[in-house]
């Protein structure tokens, strides 16, 4: 990492984007979990959008305004996930972005190891995890496994998410971002623009926590 810095290279190479509505209840775990990483936090800022939330996220958020790597925009009135997700990635300054929805939240070691093995292959587009679902009170419920687009399997063999996945922000640009005619969950949508056109890349080690709700 050092090396980046000798080479003149952005200070913050990775961005987190956190898009956030209403998730009071699990916002602090999510923020914690990025703020506790393992990769010193010269190497990454926090970009956080809230999309309009009318309960106490704004309060939270403001406990983390202090540290330098974070950045906090707020939309005037729900514009929704993707809305969100574009603006968090043309306000961020990294080489990488990684999404964390306010109700999941990150292992440690997730940042460090993502950006690590894109480091080592430059030639990919996205690297992801395995991930556990976790339910409402953060209990692990399962493992779930996934894999490289190799051997004859497709997107339809796993779940896709755009949350902790780690996409070069200039590949991520140039396929268009996030496509704001969707209102619900967009990580299959930029699955299938990123491997159509790039390789991607699987990491088999269970880097975030995905919370499963009963509602």
């Amino acid at each position: 990492w050092a090396s980046y810095m000798v080479l003149g290279k952005k200070a913050h190479l990775i961005s987190v984007v956190m898009c956030s509505f209403n998730s009071a209840k699990f916002l602090q775990r999510a923020l914690d979990s990025v703020c506790g990483q393992t990769l010193d936090s010269q190497y990454y800022e926090i970009v956080f959008i809230d999309d309009g939330s009318t309960d106490e996220s704004v309060e939270i958020v403001e406990r983390y305004q202090q540290h330098s790597f974070f950045r906090y925009y707020r939309n005037k009135e729900n514009r929704g996930l993707p809305f969100s997700c574009n603006k968090g990635i043309k306000n961020s300054y990294g080489e990488y972005v990684i999404r964390l929805d306010a109700d999941d939240y990150f292992a440690p070691q997730a940042i460090e190891v993502m950006a690590s093995e894109h480091n080592r292959n430059q030639d990919y587009a996205m690297v992801f995890p395995d991930y556990y679902h976790v339910d409402e009170k953060g209990n692990i419920i399962e493992e779930i496994k996934r894999h490289d687009f190799t051997n004859n399997v497709s997107l339809f063999d796993q779940p896709a998410h755009g949350a902790c996945t780690m996409i070069r922000t200039e590949i991520l640009k140039s396929i268009g971002g996030y496509d704001e005619e969707f209102n619900r969950q967009d990580g299959f949508d930029i699955w299938i623009r990123l491997s159509q056109l790039y390789p991607v890349k699987n990491i088999s080690l269970p880097l975030f926590f995905y919370r499963q709700h009963q509602k």
